[in-house]
């Protein structure tokens, strides 16, 4: 299972989408273009408005996780203060 986190535990609330200049839900972009990738749950830590959990899987998840990465860190905004983590649970 893929572990993804979005964070920003200086700020009260977390807008995934707009950190990444995208129009569409993070899930549903992840699913679109990573091959193979299917979201199973959504979650945060601590009840907070200020991370967003993913749990995804994937045929090949390593080859997904590089997938993942690469997409974020290109797309992440150079202003941004979000951060994110990404790992096999």
């Amino acid at each position: 299972m893929i572990k993804l986190q979005f964070f920003d535990w200086d700020n009260s609330y977390l807008d995934v989408e707009d950190e990444l200049n995208i129009n569409s839900d993070i899930a549903d972009f992840l699913v679109e273009h990573v091959p193979d990738i299917q979201l199973e749950a959504t979650d945060n830590q601590f009840d907070l408005d200020n991370n967003w959990i993913f749990w995804l899987s994937s045929i090949n998840e390593e080859k997904a996780i590089k997938v993942i990465y690469d997409i974020l860190v290109s797309m992440i905004k150079s202003d941004s203060r979000m951060h994110f983590s990404i790992n096999l649970e």
